[in-house]
């Protein structure tokens, strides 16, 4: 009997933007006082509740394929996965992550962008994502990620990075609702061999009015979201 919904993907997924209004406005999304809030409101969260389900989101802001792998991962390895249906919010293949091996520093050295936030831990990465050129930075992670897109970055990695998580995800055997996040035009690349594949792409079932300020879905937004994958959940009858 599936008893937990794990949700994996980046800031789309997470519910970046979410914020109980009951907070002070200044507060980050990402600051834990709002992960009750974020979590309920966030599209996956929805879907968990209307099917009574435990939630658990790994997805977070910045993440790569390599870090959902990773996720996907820690899940195997302490979660009875017979229990779960996974819903896998594929971010761009572009993006990449640097492991951090040593746990005794903090993944928040950049506490400006998730205050207050302890590290889960599926997270264990800095994402090139937080790493801009223009911040006049020059910590070892901002060389690492000059270095990464002078010599590695190229499309042919990219098809090859989303082919394996595809082929990761899919050797779970696990109920799966597979999915492309805000891609655009790398929709096309989550073909045939995805089992269970939703077949549209999150941004684009929405209209303008269903975007925060840094074009994440707002409540609204992610309750449609919601809504068109619990109707594809049905019609292919992925929970019996």
């Amino acid at each position: 009997m599936l008893k937990k919904l794990v949700a994996f993907g980046c800031s789309f997924t997470y519910g970046d933007e979410l914020l109980d209004p009951t907070l002070p406005l200044n507060t980050h999304c990402c600051d834990s006082s709002n992960e009750d809030y974020r979590n309920s409101h966030c599209y996956a969260g929805i879907i968990a509740k209307h099917y009574n389900m435990e939630f658990i989101n790994t997805a977070f802001p910045g993440a790569s394929l390599e870090a959902m792998r990773y996720a996907a991962w820690w899940i195997k390895e302490n979660i009875d996965l017979s229990e779960c249906l996974f819903m896998v919010g594929y971010t761009n293949p572009s993006r990449y992550s640097f492991f951090v091996a040593d746990r005794a520093n903090p993944i928040d050295e950049y506490s400006n962008y998730y205050p207050e936030r302890p590290d889960p831990p599926w997270n264990m990465f800095y994402h090139n994502t937080w790493l801009p050129f223009d911040d006049n930075q020059n910590t070892q992670w901002h060389e690492m990620h000059r270095l990464w897109v002078n010599n590695s970055s190229h499309e042919e990695y990219d098809r090859f990075n989303l082919d394996q998580t595809i082929g990761y995800f899919n050797s779970f055997n696990v109920p799966t609702v597979n999915m492309m996040t805000n891609m655009h035009g790398m929709l096309k690349n989550l073909g045939s061999n995805v089992k269970n594949n939703c077949g549209f792409n999150l941004h684009e079932c929405l209209s303008a009015d269903d975007f925060c300020p840094k074009r994440h879905p707002n409540e609204n937004g992610h309750q449609k979201i919601a809504q068109r994958l619990i109707e594809y959940i049905d019609r292919v009858k992925l929970i019996e």
